[in-house]
């Protein structure tokens, strides 16, 4: 500043000069604050993705283990026949599909009450009520006598449904 000097002047560069320090100084706190933020970003979307992979592995598990579920299902050789608990069939295996009662073919979707008597409806009743297995003792499906194991389902799935297994009584 070169004399002499207007006070007023000199007031308002000195007051200029403090806020652009001011202001510095609040940019580079909010910058350091961004960085923070972005670091802390940068950890939750790590730990995201591992709990991701993670997630996905489970249900990688999950899926193959359903798949061999229904693997095992398929390949028993005897009938098997998941009913829903409104009675609807809800899962047949291979041998179940090969049957016919009443000249039909067994379908997802069809009631029981199409191809078996009120007694099977009346075992599964039965079942949900007990809940423990109960057994049909020499049921005829076209001419061939069947034990009729009614199980009812468990876990988290109780009350949901039952299994048939039917097992040809041997002559």
């Amino acid at each position: 500043f070169l004399k002499p000097w207007n006070d007023q002047s000199l007031k308002l560069e000195i007051k200029s000069a403090l806020e652009q320090y001011d202001l510095i100084q609040a940019n580079k706190r909010l910058h350091e604050k961004i960085v923070e933020q972005n670091e802390e970003l940068k950890k939750i979307n790590e730990n995201l993705e591992m709990l991701v992979k993670e997630r996905t592995m489970e249900l990688e598990i999950q899926n193959q283990a359903l798949e061999l579920s229904r693997a095992i299902l398929e390949d028993l050789t005897l009938p098997v026949i998941g009913v829903s608990a409104e009675g609807s069939i809800a899962v047949i295996n291979r041998e179940a599909e090969s049957l016919s009662i009443n000249g039909n073919d067994i379908e997802i979707g069809r009631e029981i009450n199409d191809y078996f008597s009120p007694k099977v409806k009346e075992k599964i009743i039965s079942t949900f009520q007990t809940n423990t297995t109960q057994t049909i003792k020499d049921y005829q499906i076209s001419g061939i006598a069947y034990d009729i194991d009614v199980t009812p389902l468990s876990g988290r799935f109780r009350g949901k449904g039952v299994i048939l297994s039917l097992r040809q009584v041997e002559n």
